[in-house]
């Protein structure tokens, strides 16, 4: 008799355990769920936080058309202004900047070809986002392929056509433009051209480039962010941008 009793507080205790174990598995499980949620929520909130102040200075940078920056350095390539952007020269042959000369800040349609109009900021826009390894290089060739769109500089002529036959689908706004560089960094581009009235003295594109790390996705992250993509809405910075389809929209 004994031992029945015993052979049944054994199973009673043991049948008390596995369900304490499945119960305590549980909510360790449901702990993880929540810490990933909260970590998922905190990821997208940050963003938000950071989409929100670039919008509006996105919309500060429209709104300066017309202003007059100074120049901070001399030189013709890659120079420094006042407003945070660098410019290259799209006057090639005519007198170079000096410390503190005045421009008017303009939208990238100032930028033209001097031999016959053309208008050049969309091939130069191109240039700087869908080409950025090479822009970024080398200053001085990238001065090269400007002037070879601004004054026909006979530069790189295969480089150009590429240019030229990237831009065919492409829409680039002058602020907002988004690129994943790699897997860990993504970058902003904004553009203006700085005209000066000056007769016989260069004009030029000026552009900023913003780097941002990508916020690390938790398991199990639900954010839609589609990274391989051409495709940006300046309007909705959210994470379900589309950074690579073969448009960037600013609407």
């Amino acid at each position: 008799m004994k031992k029945r009793i015993i052979t049944i507080f054994t199973i009673f205790l043991l049948i008390t355990s596995g369900v304490n174990f499945v119960s305590a598995e549980n909510i360790t499980e449901d702990a993880v769920a929540d810490t990933n949620t909260a970590q998922q929520e905190k990821i997208v909130s940050q963003r938000n936080v950071e989409e929100e102040k670039e919008s509006k200075t996105d919309e500060e940078e429209k709104n300066r058309i017309g202003e007059t920056v100074k120049s901070k350095e001399n030189g013709h390539f890659n120079i420094t202004f006042e407003d945070g952007y660098n410019g290259y020269c799209i006057n090639y042959g005519d007198q170079e900047a000096k410390v503190n000369d005045e421009f008017e800040v303009k939208d990238t349609t100032a930028a033209i070809n001097n031999k016959n109009g053309e208008s050049i900021g969309h091939y130069l826009k191109t240039f700087f986002v869908e080409f950025h390894d090479i822009a970024v290089k080398n200053k001085i060739d990238t001065q090269k392929i400007i002037w070879a769109f601004s004054d026909n500089f006979n530069f790189n002529k295969d480089l150009v056509q590429q240019i030229k036959d990237a831009s065919v689908n492409l829409t680039i706004p002058d602020h907002g433009a988004i690129k994943k560089i790699n897997e860990t960094t993504e970058a902003f581009f904004d553009f203006e051209v700085l005209g000066t009235d000056k007769n016989n003295h260069q004009n030029f594109f000026g552009y900023k480039i913003t780097y941002r790390d990508i916020p690390v996705e938790v398991e199990n992250n639900t954010t839609e962010k589609k990274q391989n993509t051409r495709k940006y809405n300046n309007t909705t910075r959210k994470h379900n941008r589309k950074q690579n389809t073969r448009k960037y929209n600013n609407i």
